[in-house]
């Protein structure tokens, strides 16, 4: 887990460990795969800087019944007691029927306190790791403000063989981390031993370089000299190869956490660091595809600026296109 001693996100203290599930519905067999779990599905606590919530897959799957629920809704209700973000690393099949309604009400337990965190101000970040599926992913998980996968996770609400098997048609990619990134679901998709630093960059508490694909591109192509007076500034306007507003994002920015998943090529949005100024960047590009954002486009540009007003963060953007589609 990597919230164990030594893990990249370690607790330097443990919550709610003396809570435990019950057999609320007297399920047959479930109290004996409790005893032989010995733990509960979920861990939370605080690491250095921000309160985690770790999912365990090892226990029942992951799935989440009432006291998973409660220590979520705890965590969550602490971190806003200390001006804290939240660490959400979730692996889970959904709720436990094991527990019936009694845990499918913890959906909407779990998604209210997501909802009380972000509204106090604070940024929350989800880990998807492999699967990330059922009532975790349609509740608290989904919720949080930024989110990374792990590279090849299965991630969706139904998982693939549930869908297949209700519908009686086979289920071809619809399922994966690399679909959730291309609909904007995630921000991210990476190996797991680059999603920590991923993790601090978008926490503001290193610097978030990463893979060059997370940045915005270089200039295309040396800058022509272009007349002088008026006309120079036309042609230093319509000038191709000269920098558009990704490359001036670029030069601008110390630290860049991609948001959006690149759902469109001519508009970018991250967290960023600027002058030191921790803020919200939004950037066009007018080389990328026709230069002219699409309706998915707007809907991320509307998302990075309700993002800066629930952390508090400043705005800045760079418009540089030939027109909307």
């Amino acid at each position: 887990m990597l919230s164990d001693p030594g893990g990249p996100f370690a607790l330097r203290e443990e919550w709610d460990s003396t809570l435990r599930s019950g057999d609320p519905l007297s399920f047959p067999g479930y109290a004996a795969k409790l005893s032989a779990a010995g733990r509960e599905s979920v861990r939370t606590g605080l690491a250095d800087g921000f309160v985690v919530i770790e999912g365990d897959f090892d226990v029942l799957g992951g799935s989440m019944g009432l006291v998973h629920g409660e220590r979520v809704v705890r965590a969550f209700d602490r971190a806003v007691g200390l001006g804290l973000p939240v660490v959400a690393i979730t692996r889970s099949g959904g709720a436990r029927m094991h527990e019936g309604m009694v845990a499918l009400t913890q959906m909407a337990r779990t998604a209210a306190a997501a909802r009380r965190h972000e509204r106090a101000g604070l940024l929350s970040v989800a880990v998807h790791l492999s699967p990330t599926t059922g009532g975790v992913f349609a509740s608290y998980s989904s919720l949080c403000q930024v989110r990374v996968a792990e590279a090849g996770a299965t991630i969706g609400f139904a998982g693939p063989r549930v869908v297949e098997q209700t519908t009686g048609e086979p289920v071809d990619g619809s399922h994966t981390a690399e679909t959730a990134l291309a609909n904007g679901l995630v921000d991210a998709v990476l190996p797991v031993e680059e999603i920590p630093a991923w993790v601090r960059g978008a926490l503001g508490i290193a610097p978030a370089d990463g893979p060059s694909t997370h940045r915005p591109p270089t200039p295309v192509a040396p800058l022509a000299e272009p007349a002088e007076g008026a006309w120079g500034e036309v042609e230093r306007a319509r000038s191709f190869g000269r920098p558009s507003g990704t490359h001036v994002a670029r030069a601008l920015v110390t630290s860049w956490t991609e948001i959006g998943g690149r759902v469109d090529p001519a508009l970018r949005a991250g967290l960023a660091t600027v002058h030191g100024q921790r803020a919200v960047v939004v950037a066009t590009d007018r080389y990328a595809g026709s230069g002219r954002p699409t309706p998915a486009g707007y809907r991320l540009a509307q998302r990075a600026f309700r993002l800066a007003g629930n952390l508090g963060l400043p705005v800045v953007s760079l418009v540089d296109m030939p027109g909307a589609e």
